[in-house]
């Protein structure tokens, strides 16, 4: 198995436990304020993956610089104090579950315009197709009550936001994560950024107590451990392994997923504009996962190809 179908694979099993993070956070509901999660699932990621990471880096006498350190500041602060929370609020906006993961799962939008910059991927017309025909698909999500309302778009473009930080995490971490590894780089990300939100935390923690945390412990649990610490484990590994575009458009898998889980244990409803938004989506997905074209070289009519 080749490097890059590895790394799409991963790719798809780090999304898939990323869908179910919205669904396990309406269990919670509003026991937990977004700031306390966000510590709990990043300060438990970043040391579940620092621990792997360990005896790689004393193996091989790896030492960090200080440029590392600030790389790893920055993605936590973008990827994981901005981002996360912003997420985390506009969840408990939308009426379903699955209608955040779609919404989210539209980063790429943001992703092929930040990869050009910081990654030097090059911009084509499929690519740009794939992402134009995504956006399509998640304007149907402002119809999700049925009708266009001002609060689904609020909500939606709340969203887009907390994507936006995640697009321009995923450009860093891609950048960087050839030299610093899989664990280090979100290992490290994850701590710096849940220390981070950890002021924000406590005064919530103060104010209204651990109560509802205790409560909300075994959801709380399963999104810290197998939601973000197994999902980014295997989705920085893909990254590692594909290119910035592949990466972030493998979420538009993320909606059917969360649509089928969601539908189980919460009883999510569709309306036409939904499940049209969704096929939209899912169609990006597959023209955005297309091999690109190698352009062949021209051979002479009248000695045909050239052997060598």
């Amino acid at each position: 198995m080749n490097k890059e179908l590895t790394g799409f694979l991963s790719l798809l099993l780090g999304v898939a436990l990323f869908s179910t993070i919205e669904i396990a956070s309406k269990f919670i509901g509003n026991r937990v304020d977004p700031y306390q999660l966000v510590f709990m699932r990043f300060s438990v990621t970043g040391i579940i993956l620092m621990l792997f990471a360990l005896p790689g880096l004393k193996s091989e006498r790896i030492t960090l610089r200080a440029s590392d350190y600030g790389i790893l500041l920055l993605n936590g602060f973008v990827g994981i104090a901005v981002s996360i929370p912003v997420f985390h609020y506009a969840i408990l906006k939308f009426d379903n579950a699955s209608s955040s993961a779609v919404v989210f799962s539209a980063h790429p939008i943001f992703t092929i315009l930040f990869a050009r910059f910081i990654n030097g991927e090059m911009w084509n017309i499929r690519k740009f197709g794939a992402i134009m025909i995504g956006a399509i698909g998640v304007l149907f999500f402002s119809f999700e009550s049925g009708k266009f309302t001002a609060d689904s778009f609020i909500t939606m473009s709340i969203m887009m936001a907390s994507g936006a930080g995640f697009a321009l995490s995923v450009c860093i971490s891609k950048r960087y994560i050839s030299r610093l590894g899989v664990y280090v780089m979100m290992g490290g990300s994850s701590i710096f950024g849940s220390l981070m939100v950890l002021p924000i935390a406590l005064m919530g923690i103060a104010g209204t107590g651990p109560a509802g945390i205790i409560e909300a412990w075994k959801p709380l649990l399963y999104i810290c451990v197998i939601g973000t610490a197994g999902g980014y484990g295997f989705y920085y590994y893909g990254i590692l392994n594909t290119t910035v575009f592949r990466a972030s458009t493998t979420f538009f898998v993320k909606p059917v997923l969360a649509a089928v889980l969601a539908y189980i244990p919460l009883g999510d409803k569709f309306n036409l504009y939904t499940l049209v938004g969704m096929a939209v989506i899912i169609f990006s997905l597959f023209l955005s996962i297309l091999p690109d074209r190698k352009k062949e070289e021209p051979q002479s009519l009248t000695t045909g190809p050239v052997n060598t």
